[in-house]
């Protein structure tokens, strides 16, 4: 199965090539792989993404856009280039167990089938002492989802000025306010969309522990990952 995969990224080349290996490593088909710069300045990062012109899309901004816009114009843009049911979008600080995409659908469609609509599962989970997949009540972690289509056209609906609604004025840089999934959430939250959770992460996250991933959302507290037998 050829799902849309959308891999965000920013500087940090030895992140990248990590991610990318560990993804050309599972059992994924990576026709539908597209790479969003958000123009980095680094020489290796450069060498990194021509390289990875060859064989992927690859799309480099012209000028850093944040987060927040590099990632919603990037689902925009694969959302508008496929009518696939279900878009991946991915960090580019994530390492992949073998059947990440495949265990993922299944929990997902499981799910699905108990009448809930689910706006994405996330196959990171900051939780792990939560052993079942679930409808989640906090924050999962946004380094890996998978997307349902029919969310996303309803939030492209509702929320027509999107871009400028994830532009907060804040002084704080380390806020949650300029965090693109805790946006993301408090908008479901006001819906009736629900957020899914694995109970066990499919994919480990090898993120920094800047203050803003360790206080704000303890992104980097990954103990349970799920190898090559999940």
């Amino acid at each position: 199965m050829s799902i849309p995969i959308i891999l965000t990224t920013y500087e940090r080349p030895e992140y990248f090539s990590s991610t990318l290996a560990s993804m050309l490593r599972s059992n994924v088909c990576l026709d539908g792989l597209y790479i969003f710069d958000d123009y980095s300045k680094n020489k290796t990062k450069k060498e990194l993404l021509e390289v990875a012109k060859t064989t992927f899309n690859v799309i480099i901004r012209n000028e850093n856009k944040g987060t927040v816009l590099n990632s919603v114009t990037a689902i925009d843009h694969v959302y508008e280039k496929s009518d696939s049911k279900y878009i991946v979008y991915v960090q580019d600080d994530v390492i992949f167990s073998k059947t990440w995409l495949e265990t993922g659908l299944k929990k997902l469609q499981q799910i699905s089938e108990k009448q809930f609509k689910i706006a994405y599962i996330s196959l990171y989970n900051r939780d792990q002492e939560k052993t079942k997949t679930r409808i989640m009540t906090g924050h999962p972690g946004g380094v890996c989802w998978i997307i349902n289509r029919d969310f996303w056209t309803w939030y492209r609906a509702t929320y027509k000025n999107r871009n400028t609604d994830y532009m907060v004025k804040n002084n704080n840089a380390n806020s949650t306010k300029h965090i693109f999934d805790y946006k993301l959430q408090l908008r479901i939250r006001e819906s009736a969309w629900k957020i899914a959770c694995v109970g066990k992460s499919l994919v480990q996250h090898i993120g920094d522990k800047s203050s803003l991933h360790n206080n704000c959302m303890a992104y980097c507290r990954v103990n349970n990952f799920v190898g090559e037998n999940a």
